[in-house]
């Protein structure tokens, strides 16, 4: 079976659709019987070396703005180019259904923020795009959710049968859950700290956690430091808040240390050197750095979101979204009982084995055949149609 994949988020590696796409792809060449392509904007996209082989690049014109070419490439050169390759499955591993060849596409949905949350339309050309995705994704032969949770969101929203969406969670990356890093020396000068990794943007609730620890530091002599992890906005906007503007408003400026985009090798590290993981956002469609964090034996506290909560069950602190006082009271809790540390520990390390790439490779390919078996069936119902016409 040759399978087309849409690999423009192999550009942006430090997100988690990046992360997903290398991770998929991985793990899908490591299956026996499949031939895997991979598609993406023929320009300086940069590509992990062990994909390479199995790169096809699509030409797109340089000329028109970033925006534009990425539609473009989503809708049709992606479909066109895989489809002129002979690929039975067209995947687009988020939510960009392509505009033809749906009858063969499988497109996996992250979350539906953009669907759900109204301040995300930032612009008509957002807004439009929204538009179009929401009109194609219901053509598309199948839709992978990564939880139950988007499932539901999916089917609401969309108008898809429940029979057509189906859940694949995610997993860790192997670095997660291979043996212990090597201890790397700027995070052992940060030690002991907590730890929060991932976007700015205003459902992620940093605000929530950095008013929090102000409350922590307020009430203590020398608190764990506080270490934000991930790309920082260029500016507070509508989405984004600026972290470093709300902690200096807050007082706690010489405690909280920003490390910006982290690269994937370093991650475990990281994770590993923490006395806690927090993860405050107040809407996620699975939560794969929370997953990452259980899988390096960090004990979390979260937020009670829906996704979080079906990820966590019992393996977190789980704390009503929002409420910076109930975070305060959980970090206090957290870091005053060293054996309450270890039991979340141990029960996130016992969750997180429940995960791995190779399920995801498993559960993906098994939805690869069934919409290839579709697909045939359909086509072999339109010859017998067309050979019983008149003059066939």
């Amino acid at each position: 079976m040759k399978i087309a994949l849409n690999g423009y988020f192999l550009r942006h590696p430090f997100t988690g659709t990046g992360a997903y796409l290398q991770n998929l792809v991985q793990a899908l060449r490591a299956q026996p019987g499949l031939d895997i392509a991979l598609y993406v904007p023929a320009d300086r996209t940069t590509v992990p070396r062990e994909l390479c082989a199995c790169l096809r690049p699509v030409p797109c014109s340089p000329r028109l703005p970033e925006e534009a070419r990425k539609c473009l490439f989503e809708f049709l050169l992606f479909p066109l180019a895989a489809l002129a390759d002979g690929c039975q499955i067209l995947h687009t591993p988020y939510f960009a259904p392509p505009a033809i060849g749906l009858a063969q596409a499988v497109v996996t949905v992250h979350d539906v923020i953009p669907l759900l949350l109204p301040q995300y339309r930032v612009s008509p050309l957002v807004a439009a795009y929204g538009l179009v995705v929401s009109a194609l994704a219901p053509r598309a032969a199948l839709l992978l959710a990564d939880s139950a949770w988007t499932k539901r969101e999916a089917v609401q929203l969309l108008g898809i049968p429940p029979s057509r969406v189906q859940v694949v969670p995610l997993a860790a990356a192997a670095e997660c859950t291979g043996p212990n890093a090597v201890q790397c020396q700027q995070l052992e000068e940060l030690a002991p700290y907590i730890l929060y990794l991932g976007g700015y943007d205003r459902r992620k609730r940093v605000d929530v956690l950095l008013q929090a620890y102000a409350q922590l530091a307020e009430g203590s002599a020398q608190p764990p430091k506080l270490v934000l992890a991930g790309e920082l906005p260029r500016r507070q906007s509508p989405i984004f808040v600026d972290p470093q503007q709300l902690a200096a408003r807050l007082g706690i400026s010489k405690k909280v240390a920003f490390l910006g985009p982290v690269p994937p090798s370093q991650k475990a590290a990281l994770y590993r050197n923490a006395l806690l993981f927090v993860h405050p956002s107040e809407y996620e469609g699975f939560g794969l750095t929370l997953l990452e964090a259980m899988a390096c034996g960090v004990p979390v506290i979260a937020a009670r979101a829906p996704a979080a909560a079906e990820l966590c069950v019992d393996a977190a602190l789980l704390v009503r979204p929002g409420d910076s006082n109930a975070m305060a009271q959980a970090l206090r809790q957290a870091l005053s009982d060293a054996a309450l540390r270890q039991e979340l520990a141990r029960r996130g390390l016992s969750r997180a084995a429940a995960f791995s790439w190779e399920r995801v490779a498993a559960e993906t390919i098994a939805a690869y055949r069934a919409v290839w078996a579709g697909s045939r069936k359909k086509e072999g119902r339109a010859e017998s149609a067309h050979s019983a016409l008149p003059g066939s």
